[in-house]
């Protein structure tokens, strides 16, 4: 019997998602045409069809070869989520075959999908609905619905099947997404609740996953939870009218992300130029492009190929902290080494970013691309920048800065080439001005790509323009908290009668620590504390201070599995600050530079490994619950675990925004079995930054700041724990 759910779900989701593909390309072939050509209802690839794919992709090749391609994908020797990396690899750069020629026994590499031509007629693209997989190892060709895993929309590509669709009803409102996230989640066996319970064989080859209601979808990659699930809130390339003329839909919804990413040439090109495989918490994560991230880099080649002039052909990519800014870049450089018109470009990566560096060379090696060359100092990086066509060179910025520099002290042009392309990372004020002139006279022709995290000036929107080109891309921090790339941050000021900024500051601290002692302490004091850096270390304000923190963090922070920096005044603070809050039971490190002179204070900083406490404090279950920070970690550092800054030192415009946007990352984790997500990060104020905040984003445009932190006015813990009784009411008995 069809339930009114179902009803819904067909008419408001899985029929109008299937009209909608056929009418962007895609096949519309009946499951029972499909079963027919499947050998038993275990195969999920439909090997008559990539056969014949095969033999009109590769003109070499024989029937016997094909087979053998085939028999190769279905057996690679791996599992989970490495099983689909590699697979992931094969069908993007092809698998090597060995064959019989006339010079002997040659390898070839085999081409699944013609990526050059997406919808020129090599390519197959097939829909299909109630696609019938049986679960287990029983393998039989009579249909039991109880024993079969039926995803609503199945999507094969010359026979390979790369999205699996979950559609539900609209009516279910919104519980739909984690209905249909925990049945896509089934159906791969993605966690030990589901094994035997699925068909994991599906996803072997699979690209994305979507779950979709008629009114709103969500995409991800395998093995992903439900928040790690997006929208896809784009329809290019076509125009908002466009849709609603050609394919009669509104643009939102599922009917948005259908056209925005599963059209067959942005399918292909994501399967292609947009993936990567991380290593995070012990674990291999598959990581998609956003859609922001996918526009900028297409705004960004368009504008490398359309330009006349080396400022036309450049710009700013400005992507709030925490949205992936270095995935953009990375598939930024994949793009723009893989397009045949700037092939014999040098394309200079500029980032204080390790992993990206990795990232990026491990890339191009699959690709067959030359490998980055990483410069060892900067005179590697001058021979590389003025010898030589088609580089790809990835090197710091304080190299760069050095290498624009001709050893004398005097600016020479080290390579005046139109072909010379330069990506900045965290392209902010700093690069406006010496690194932007050193630029504009040692690569005078070159194109300047720069990414930023944080918002432009306005007083800098034209220095920003003069160097690097207009603007590119915009991802604002609104944007970013509305699709949950990022969570909001909260501020609270605490202890404001010890903050350090304001005004009469001195005279109300003093009288807030030593206003009991005899007056002639006070005056021994005054003399001593004399001045704000002196006031701020002091050790009775660190020890107030420090057990605060201890309370507030035990109470809110430990309790969710969740961890907290604290910004301390100076690296005398900081050594005071780890050691108060050891002292109150909490795991702190102070993470500080040192050096051979210091104080014998200071041997605690050097006595352990800072990498490996900073290794831990990302691990959720690492020991260190606090790091103690003074410069180090406030930029370019990514520990979603982190939730709370407690702040006690002044920080200026992007400085300020830069360490806030630390507590934004997303972050979900199971603690002691039950799931907790990171809803929002939280900045604690002790030395009286809010005035700070306000002057630096009064010098941004407002909409492009607006919500970067939200005032917390109260304990959001009595409204949880009334939702709390209230939905245990439900379950009385």
């Amino acid at each position: 019997m069809t339930t009114p759910s179902k009803l819904n779900e067909y008419n408001h989701a899985e029929e109008p998602a299937r009209v909608l593909l056929e009418q962007l390309g895609w096949n519309y072939v009946p499951r029972q045409t499909l079963a027919a050509e499947r050998g038993d209802d275990r195969e999920v690839l439909l090997k008559g069809r990539l056969k014949s794919a095969l033999l009109r992709l590769n003109e070499w090749m024989t029937e016997e070869q094909a087979e053998r391609a085939i028999f190769d994908l279905e057996h690679v020797d791996a599992t989970g989520m490495a099983r689909n990396r590699a697979v992931h690899e094969y069908l993007t750069y092809g698998i090597p075959l060995t064959v019989d020629g006339p010079r002997g026994r040659d390898s070839r590499i085999v081409r699944f999908f013609d990526f050059d031509h997406p919808e020129g007629g090599l390519n197959e693209f097939v829909v299909t609905t109630q696609f019938r997989v049986r679960r287990g190892s029983e393998r039989s060709n009579v249909e039991d619905d109880e024993r079969m895993v039926i995803p609503d929309l199945v999507l094969f590509v010359n026979g390979i099947p790369l999205v699996v669709m979950e559609a539900k009803s609209p009516s279910l409102m919104d519980v739909w997404k984690s209905q249909a996230v925990r049945q896509l989640r089934r159906y791969q066996e993605a966690g030990p609740e589901w094994q035997g319970r699925g068909a994991p064989e599906l996803f072997h080859y699979n690209l994305l996953c979507v779950a979709h209601c008629g009114a709103a979808a969500a995409y991800a990659g395998l093995g992903a939870p439900e928040n790690a699930y997006y929208e896809w809130k784009s329809v290019l390339p076509y125009s908002e009218d466009e849709v609603r003329r050609r394919f009669g839909a509104e643009p939102q919804g599922q009917a948005r992300l259908i056209v925005g990413l599963l059209s067959p040439t942005t399918l292909l090109d994501v399967l292609r130029d947009y993936v990567v495989y991380e290593p995070e918490r012990g674990r291999l994560v598959k990581k998609l492009p956003r859609y922001q991230q996918y526009r900028a880099v297409g705004a960004a080649v368009e504008r490398m190929l359309s330009g006349r002039k080396p400022e036309e052909r450049g710009g700013v990519v400005w992507h709030t902290q925490g949205s992936g800014k270095s995935l953009t870049m990375l598939w930024l450089a994949t793009k723009l080494r893989r397009e045949p018109r700037l092939s014999n470009s040098t394309i200079v990566v500029v980032t204080d970013r390790r992993q990206l560096d990795r990232q990026i060379t491990g890339t191009f090696e699959r690709c067959g691309f030359p490998a980055p060359e990483q410069a060892a100092a900067s005179r590697d990086l001058r021979r590389l920048l003025t010898t030589g066509v088609g580089r790809t060179i990835m090197t710091t910025i304080q190299k760069f800065e050095e290498a624009l520099t001709a050893p004398g002290g005097e600016l020479d042009v080290l390579n005046p080439s139109e072909d010379v392309l330069v990506m900045v990372d965290e392209a902010h004020r700093t690069q406006y001005g010496l690194l932007g002139g050193r630029m504009s006279r040692a690569l005078p022709n070159a194109v300047l790509v720069g990414f930023t995290g944080t918002p432009i000036e306005k007083d800098f929107k034209r220095s920003t323009v003069g160097r690097f080109g207009s603007l590119i891309d915009a991802y604002t921090i609104p944007q970013s908290v509305a699709d949950g790339a990022t969570v909001p941050i909260f501020y609270e000021a605490r202890l404001p009668e010890l903050a350090i900024e304001g005004p009469e500051t001195l005279d109300r601290l003093f009288e807030a620590m030593f206003g009991e002692e005899p007056p002639e302490v006070q005056l021994r004091l005054r003399r001593r504390y004399a001045n704000k850096e002196t006031v701020a270390e002091a050790k009775e304000r660190i020890q107030i201070i420090a057990l605060d923190i201890a309370e507030h963090f035990k109470k809110k922070v430990r309790p969710n599995g969740f961890k907290a920096q604290v910004v301390a005044p100076s690296r005398a603070a900081a050594l005071r600050y780890a050691e108060r809050l050891k002292s109150f039971g909490l795991s702190a490190y102070p993470i500080i530079t040192s050096a051979p002179n210091d104080g014998p204070e200071f041997e605690v900083a050097r006595d352990f490994d800072q990498e490996q406490a900073i290794g831990a404090f990302v691990d959720p279950e690492g020991e260190p619950d606090v790091l103690v920070v003074v410069d180090m970690l406030l930029t370019g550092f990514d520990a979603p675990v982190e939730q709370v800054l407690y702040l006690d030192r002044a920080l200026r415009e992007h400085g300020l925004l830069q360490a806030i946007a630390r507590v934004n990352r997303r972050f979900a984790h199971e603690r002691d079995g039950v799931p907790t997500d990171k809803t929002h990060g939280l900045v604690v104020d002790y030395h009286g930054v809010s005035r700070d905040l306000e002057e630096a984003l009064s010098t941004f445009d407002w909409p492009d700041v607006r919500d970067t932190m939200r005032e917390m006015d109260e304990d959001p813990a009595p409204v949880i724990d009334a939702a709390a009784v209230q939905a245990e009411s439900h379950f009385a008995g």
